[in-house]
């Protein structure tokens, strides 16, 4: 068995040569339909290279929520394989020693705003990055390219990921063909298994921007962005996995509606954190952060210690260990207010409001709209701001 030393020694290899060559692996797409009545699995195809990263993930890294995960506040940041082109508003979880990545803006064809269907994994064991299954074309799409931006996502933290809601594609033509649209209702499940997706109940209304978290069989999907002249929401949906037949149901509302905001769940409980209302030239961040708990629902969503600053476009929210980390976004609507912060919140400080730190680790440079998440005893960040760059943060401990 190989040790843990040798182990980092070897991934640092990889992951230098492997950013140097930009390593992607590349095969033809595929478009995937629903199937009928939001059952069947929808389509397959495994990714290049013959070696498909699906499957049962490794069972060797620490959980993220493992308490052997050490609290680290300093962070040695190292560039991996990037992306074949940049993006951001992206999807992305980690299962395991992977990150698995779908949609966002497609930078192959119009970097602002066409959706992507593609979807791929970074494997942190290999340093490789593989195509997996496009994402189904979703409804509300009136082009054949489909895609999906803006969706909240989640997973069982096992076998599958899920996604729901977002902003998908349209045709507009021009020289500018595929623009991103509002919005879609359409909810997936993702298998890490046969590589494949099947729908889901659609959320009651099209919702994008918005957060989604599992807990105990349960989809919860809180905030984003609506239609009309109030588009900010504060709804809160639930969706039993056991019992789909029941649809997603309506329960307490966040204290302040919003959009583009952050999320987690850490032991069992939900936190939804910043975010703004309006959008672009309405645009205003804010810095609020809440609980819910789906084991006490009557007590709806309390109010915890604000971050240090307003920030939105923070889907780059995740838990290492006990605490709740938000790396990068941006403190206004614009380019010239993006961070290269990353913060950590625990919430078990502090009485139980939870306190925040400023972690000795930055992004590379200013990002918003990135996709993050654990991997082993740190973590990564990929995309964000349309660039490709993605990094590997290792704890100094």
């Amino acid at each position: 068995m190989i040790t843990r030393a040798r182990q980092s020694i070897c991934l640092l290899l990889l992951t230098a040569t492997l950013a140097a060559c930009g390593n992607v692996s590349n095969n033809d797409s595929t478009t995937n339909t629903p199937g009928p009545g939001g059952n069947p699995p929808v389509g397959s195809n495994p990714p290049a290279g013959g070696n498909p990263p699906v499957g049962t993930p490794p069972s060797n890294d620490p959980k993220p929520t493992d308490p052997s995960v050490p609290v680290v506040d300093v962070f040695m940041r190292q560039s991996i394989a990037p992306l074949e082109k940049g993006t951001e508003e992206a999807q992305g979880e980690t299962v395991g020693s992977r990150l698995y990545m779908f949609g966002g803006f497609d930078g192959h064809i119009n970097y602002c705003c066409s959706p992507s269907p593609r979807a791929r994994v970074f494997d942190a064991q290999t340093g490789k990055w593989s195509k997996l299954a496009d994402m189904p074309i979703p409804q509300g799409s009136s082009s054949p390219n489909g895609g999906v931006t803006h969706a909240g996502i989640t997973t069982d933290g096992k076998a599958n990921i899920y996604y729901a809601g977002g902003y998908t594609s349209k045709n507009v033509g021009g020289d500018k063909p595929l623009q991103q649209t509002f919005g879609t209702k359409a909810v997936f499940q993702y298998s890490i298994a046969s590589n494949s997706y099947t729908q889901l109940p659609d959320l009651p209304v099209p919702r994008a921007a918005g957060q989604l978290e599992y807990v105990n069989d349960t989809l919860h999907y809180f905030g984003g962005q609506a239609l009309g002249k109030d588009p900010d929401s504060a709804d809160h949906f639930v969706l039993d996995l056991k019992n789909l037949s029941k649809g997603w149901a309506k329960v307490s509302q966040l204290n302040q509606a919003r959009n583009h905001l952050g999320a987690a769940q850490l032991n069992g409980k939900i936190y939804a954190i910043g975010g703004q209302t309006g959008h672009d030239s309405t645009t205003r961040t804010v810095a609020t952060v809440e609980v819910y708990d789906p084991a006490n629902p009557d007590k709806g969503w309390t109010l915890l210690t604000a971050m240090p600053y307003p920030a939105s476009h923070i889907e780059a929210t995740f838990v290492l260990g006990n605490r709740i980390l938000v790396a990068g976004g941006t403190k206004g609507g614009g380019r010239t207010t993006e961070v290269t912060s990353i913060l950590a919140f625990d919430p078990t400080k502090n009485s139980g409001m939870g306190t925040w730190v400023k972690l000795d680790a930055e992004l590379g440079e200013p990002r918003a709209g990135g996709v993050a998440g654990a991997i082993d005893r740190g973590f990564v960040y990929v995309g964000g701001s349309g660039k490709p760059d993605a990094w590997l943060f290792k704890p100094v401990e």
